[in-house]
């Protein structure tokens, strides 16, 4: 898209997918921008967990070096949950 001179803005839930496609990409926080940069800015393990609430480590894809978020289940995790 970027050698036709065009920008494409789309909205994804997948992390892994986002750090794949997207060039830049955003973080949102209760519908407010918490941080936007590269993937590789953007996505880092302590910044997942404090604004979703969940646990992950980020693995390197070994063809093309982009983040692979790969959600973690250790004892005692806990959920964030918008209702408590």
């Amino acid at each position: 898209m970027t050698s036709l001179g065009l920008t494409c803005v789309v909205a994804l839930h997948d992390l892994t997918l986002a750090s794949t496609y997207c060039d830049r990409i955003a973080l949102l926080r209760d519908g407010r921008l918490e941080v936007a940069g590269t993937p590789q800015e953007v996505l880092t393990a302590a910044r997942i967990e404090d604004v979703y609430g969940v646990d992950c480590d980020l693995l390197s894809h070994p063809r093309t070096g982009r983040h692979v978020v790969a959600l973690t289940h250790r004892g005692g995790h806990r959920v964030r949950s918008s209702t408590t």
